[in-house]
């Protein structure tokens, strides 16, 4: 992954490498988490199902944020448990 990815608006579609049924997401879905703390690939495909906006943090970005707020940092490793998570549960 390039970097972290939160979905504003639209519908998303997701696979996974180990063969489980696809799933869609919507509004307030992050994406990347998992990977750019691992510094592995992705296990998930993600597709966009209709025009989305999204919000990313590159790599980059990503590594300054959280050297300047470890809170952030804490947070985005309690959601990487899961490829994709969702941001208001």
């Amino acid at each position: 992954m390039d970097g972290l990815y939160i979905s504003l608006t639209g519908e998303l579609e997701v696979t996974y490498a180990d063969g489980r049924p696809a799933e869609h997401f919507g509004a307030g879905t992050m994406f990347g988490q998992a990977s750019l703390l691992t510094r592995q690939p992705s296990d998930v495909n993600v597709r966009a199902l209709a025009n989305m906006l999204v919000l990313r943090l590159s790599t980059k970005a990503f590594q300054t944020s959280v050297m300047q707020y470890p809170g952030m940092l804490e947070r985005v490793s309690d959601l990487a448990s899961s490829s994709v998570a969702r941001l208001d549960s």
